[in-house]
């Protein structure tokens, strides 16, 4: 899945590191290992609910509600990296099904938005350029 520009600039961050970091040597075991009987060290620290939910639109207010859900302790799963894969499948993320309908609506925005300003360059008869 690829990420926002927002998504990975909180990923990068110093803030985020140190939480991750802290998180996982507060818990030194797979979480979802541990509830189905097994040990296995952790690797990840996944978003319980995904951060990018949070984006509402763009702007200050969806970039500050991804950094409340990215720094949620409550949020936050230790996980090795099978179990990672498993929480994204469940979650339906990942699939090769959903990237193709992502991309899908990705297209059909992208002419949404060529058509939009071909319309208006038509009403004002200069160019539209990037």
């Amino acid at each position: 899945m690829s990420r926002s520009k927002e998504y990975q600039k909180i990923l990068n961050s110093k803030e985020w590191q140190r939480l991750r970091i802290s998180y996982l040597r507060a818990h030194p075991y797979c979480e979802r290992c541990l509830e189905q009987g097994r040990i296995a060290a952790p690797v990840d620290v996944h978003h319980k609910v995904p951060v990018e939910s949070a984006k509402a639109g763009n702007g200050v207010d969806g970039i500050e509600a991804m950094k409340r859900l990215a720094f949620d302790v409550c949020n936050l799963e230790a996980l090795c990296v099978p179990c990672h894969c498993a929480r994204h499948q469940e979650m339906g993320r990942g699939t090769k099904q959903l990237h193709q309908e992502r991309e899908a609506t990705r297209s059909q925005q992208w002419l949404q938005n060529i058509r939009g300003r071909q319309a208006k360059a038509k009403g004002s008869d200069t160019c539209v350029e990037d």
